[in-house]
Parts: structure tokens; C-alpha cells; sequence
């Protein structure tokens, strides 16, 4: 018997067992074609058993009975069987679902590791750059700086483990968290500046977001301890991530006092310009200082 998409499919699609009389009208009627061949063997009846899996019928079990009606008896063993049937479907579903997620779960415990690794490997170039400066009496200053720099990091982990993509990082709330830690560490020359944030919503991997929050921190730590003397009124010190012609723009501005103009990017002799400098390279961008009104740092890239 040959089955056609209004009779068969219909019945399946009910997800009812079905048990009919293998009679030329009965079937006609239900819209099967006859297949001559076994309408001539003697079929006297036929079961159409849907496979069902989460309330819906995927497949179905078609039987044939030379020997009259298909039984009770017979019935609940072909109806035990589909739902065999469905049950290892179902199994192997989630044998599959399972194995997927033990695959994302060791690539992402790879990718912790690898992170972790190189994570721990700034820090231990950060303590050895500050380490071996020259200008670095303060032991305590010390400590801050590091504490600040390791916070930065440790900011955008956060905003990494609350999204629902372990890839990419919204940089807004980096900023906030490093405003934040920066105003507790430098409360009295916090309370003097206004803060203004203007971050466009780019999603930056976080081989990017790193080294600029790092960059951030630096940048926003030097304009804390320097930018504002003599009890400068109207402070303000500006962070903006914008696109532009497919590049992301990283801005960092105070209208301070300004930096020495004897004080250029190549061969910079203070520790925070050279980790500006190493970190803008790592990211394959370009780094511009204006003097205008104050200072600005602009760091051009390529985010991915």
C-alpha cells in the first residue's frame, strides 16, 4: 500500500493510533492509493502507529494482517514498540546534547587556561616594568598602581562571565568599574574632577579589551595624580570608544594643566607612557597625543 500526503500523513499527524478495516472503500475514502500487488495478497487490516517525541509525531509505525482485525493484545505491543522507538530517539538526542556541551565545556576550559595564562604573564611584566623604575621610591604608590592595573583586568573578566558570549566584551561598564576603583583609591582628587563617559555599544574580544582597559586605567590614573593643580576648578577628565570608517576610536582627555611639551611617545621615559605605548602595539593601533586645551590620547584600531 502506497500512501499518499492527505491519508497517511493525516493520521500521523493526529498522533492517535489508528486500526482500520483493509476494505477498497475504507481506504479510498482516507485518500491511500491501492497498491494492487498487496490489496491482492489479502490484507484484512492495517495499523498506522505514530512515533510521538515531546507531543509530536516524528514517524510512524504502518502493519498489515492477512489474518482479520489487528487484536487488542497486538495493538498494545505495537504500541509499546513506538514508544520504545521514541524513547531511544529521544536517548540518542540528548546523548548528542550532552556530548556537544562536554565539547564546548573543554573548549572553554582550553580557552580559560590559555587566558589565565597570559593574563598572569601581563601582570608579571607589569610588576617587573614598575619594579625596575627608576622613579618608583613610594612603596605604597607601588602597591596602588599594581592593585589598579589588576582591578582593570579583573573588570573585564566581570563583564565577560555575565554575558551570554564568553568571546566578546561591552567595554561600557569596563570604564565605569575602572571610574569607580580609581575614585576609591584617589577619593580628594576624585571628588574635584567630573567624570564623562560617552561609549558607543562595540563588542571588543577580549585580546582588545584588556590591554584598553589597561590603557584606560593608566591614562586616567595619570590625569588623577597630575592633570589638576594649584586647586584647578571645573575639572574634567572624558573617556569616549566610538567607530569610525570601521576602526574603534579609544579617547582619553583632560582639561589640565597639560603634559611638558619635551615629553614625546618615542622612547617616553615615565613608566605609564610605556605601558601605553606596549599595550597600543599589542593591539595593532595607533596612539596620538593632542595638547590642545589639555591633553587628549587618542588609540586607533581595529576591533575584532
Amino acid at each position: 500500500m502506497k500512501s499518499s500526503e492527505s491519508g497517511n500523513a493525516r493520521l500521523v499527524a493526529s498522533g492517535i493510533p489508528s486500526y482500520l478495516d483493509y476494505t477498497r472503500t475504507v481506504i479510498q475514502g482516507l485518500g491511500f492509493e491501492i497498491d494492487p500487488v498487496k490489496f491482492s495478497e489479502g490484507l484484512k487490516s492495517i495499523g498506522v502507529i505514530p512515533i510521538l517525541h515531546e507531543g509530536r509525531a516524528i514517524a510512524c509505525l504502518n502493519v498489515g494482517s492477512h489474518d482479520g482485525p489487528i487484536t487488542q493484545h497486538s495493538r498494545i505491543s505495537l504500541e509499546t514498540l513506538a514508544s520504545l522507538v521514541a524513547n531511544s530517539i529521544a536517548r540518542i538526542q540528548a546523548d548528542g546534547i550532552v556530548a556537544a556541551a562536554l565539547r564546548e565545556k573543554e573548549t572553554l576550559l582550553k580557552e580559560v587556561h590559555h587566558r589565565v595564562k597570559n593574563n598572569l604573564q601581563l601582570i608579571l611584566s607589569l610588576i617587573n616594568l614598575q619594579a625596575n623604575s627608576k622613579d618608583e621610591a613610594n612603596i605604597h604608590e607601588f602597591c596602588n598602581d599594581l592593585r589598579n592595573r589588576i582591578q582593570s583586568m579583573a573588570a573585564v573578566h566581570e563583564q565577560l562571565y555575565r554575558s551570554d558570549n564568553f568571546a566578546d566584551v561591552e567595554f561600557g561598564p569596563t570604564i565605569e568599574a575602572i571610574i569607580a576603583s580609581l575614585s576609591q583609591t584617589y577619593p580628594e582628587k576624585a571628588r574635584r574632577v567630573e567624570f564623562q563617559t560617552r561609549i558607543e555599544p562595540i563588542a571588543l574580544s577580549i585580546t582588545q579589551a584588556i590591554p584598553c582597559a589597561l590603557i584606560a586605567n593608566e591614562l586616567v590614573t595619570n590625569a588623577l595624580k597630575y592633570a589638576f593643580i594649584n586647586g584647578m576648578v571645573g575639572c574634567v577628565i572624558s573617556l569616549t570608544l566610538r567607530t569610525t570608517n570601521g576602526e574603534a576610536v579609544l579617547e582619553i582627555f583632560d582639561n589640565g594643566v597639560g603634559l611638558p611639551n619635551n615629553v614625546e611617545l618615542n622612547g617616553a621615559k615615565t613608566l605609564g607612557l610605556t605601558i601605553v605605548s606596549l599595550l597600543t602595539r599589542q593591539i595593532s593601533g595607533r596612539l596620538d597625543i593632542g595638547r590642545n586645551g589639555g591633553t587628549r590620547f587618542t588609540i586607533t584600531f581595529t576591533p575584532h
